[in-house]
């Protein structure tokens, strides 16, 4: 790929090609059998962890380009976020919510459409952990979690821009923000 220079746009539009084969599947949580949902998303984000590694300038991102990348997280996102968390196939917790949203959260904090969502990303995180099964996994979804809501901006309690939570939830999460619990 290295020696042939349309290799690169190619790989480019060949992965927003896929991304939009797999859209129709991710967006269909609720008309279509969770597992196929939940592998649908699974996909999606492992593509998304290619683009948006932990350093932020190795494997796609790197061949890619970081334009091109920016714009297929940005359009992905928004999607993804959407049909999370995970209903059935958990042992996807870790690619999905760990991998892909924290190195999205990670690489591309300021982002507009990562700070645009962030409610629904700690909305996803909060649920996540409670479905979790897996201790270090659960962990790390945590640890994202504070972090998301530390990125919200010009909120004295980030708990109370979630739409979507129960009060339980809510109120865990604010204990969680103010540290009693771990």
């Amino acid at each position: 790929m290295a020696n042939d220079p349309h290799a690169i746009p190619s790989l480019a539009s060949s992965l927003a090609s896929f991304l939009q084969e797999l859209k129709p599947y991710v967006e269909s949580r609720g008309h279509a059998d969770d597992m196929l949902v939940d592998n649908a998303c699974s996909a999606v984000s492992k593509i998304m962890i290619s683009l948006t590694d932990n350093h932020g300038n190795t494997g796609l991102v790197q061949a890619l380009g970081s334009p091109s990348c920016v714009n297929i997280v940005t359009s992905v996102l928004p999607t993804l976020l959407a049909s999370l968390p995970l209903c059935s196939d958990h042992e996807e917790d870790g690619p999905v919510y760990v991998q892909c949203l924290g190195n999205v959260l990670q690489t591309q904090p300021t982002l507009p459409a990562v700070v645009e969502h962030l409610p629904r990303v700690v909305f996803v995180f909060v649920k996540a952990f409670k479905e979790c099964e897996k201790e270090d996994v659960k962990k790390s979804i945590l640890m994202r979690l504070k972090y998301a809501c530390t990125q919200i901006q010009g909120a004295p309690n980030p708990a109370a821009l979630v739409q979507g939570l129960d009060q339980g939830e809510v109120a865990w999460l604010e204990r969680v923000l103010s540290g009693q619990e771990q």
